[in-house]
This record gives structure tokens, C-alpha cells and sequence, in this order.
């Protein structure tokens, strides 16, 4: 009886792995890739603005694109307090 218990716990704990680790691929995806490809894309705009002005529109995207970085590097940060306070 008591095997049958543990092997149910079990189940429910590779079930429950499965499921945090496609709920961060989806939540938080790759940090690192983000940040650089945010990144790129500032570079982007800024080269853009060195040749000619930015009109407003693309002004706003790149306003954008700072606010994402700005949120990227916060759940970067925060991914690392947690991870220090978990070792």
C-alpha cells in the first residue's frame, strides 16, 4: 500500500517538472538571447539616428525597446537573488 503511494508521488513530481519547465521557457524564455537581441536592436536605431533623425514613430519603437531591455535586465537580476539565496 505504502509503494503505491510513493509511486503516486512520484508521477505527480515528474508531472509537475514537466510543467514548471515549459511554464519558464514561457514566462521568462531565454534571458540572455533577449537581452542581446534587444540590444541589437537599439544599436539598430541609434545607427539609424547617427545617419539621419529618427521620426517620431520609430523614436517610440526604440523608446519600446528600452522599456523591454529595462525589463529583461530586472528578471535577470531577480533570477540571480533567487538563485543565490537558493545555494
Amino acid at each position: 500500500m505504502r509503494g503505491n503511494n510513493i509511486s503516486k508521488l512520484k508521477d505527480k513530481l515528474k508531472m509537475l517538472k514537466t510543467d514548471l519547465k515549459v511554464w519558464n521557457r514561457e514566462v521568462f524564455g531565454c534571458l540572455d538571447s533577449s537581452k542581446k537581441n534587444l540590444l541589437k536592436d537599439i544599436e539598430a536605431f541609434d545607427i539609424r539616428d547617427n545617419y539621419s533623425d529618427l521620426d517620431e514613430e520609430a523614436q517610440l519603437k526604440r523608446m519600446e525597446v528600452i522599456s523591454q531591455l529595462k525589463v529583461t535586465d530586472n528578471k535577470i537580476a531577480s533570477l540571480c537573488r533567487q538563485k543565490t539565496k537558493a545555494s
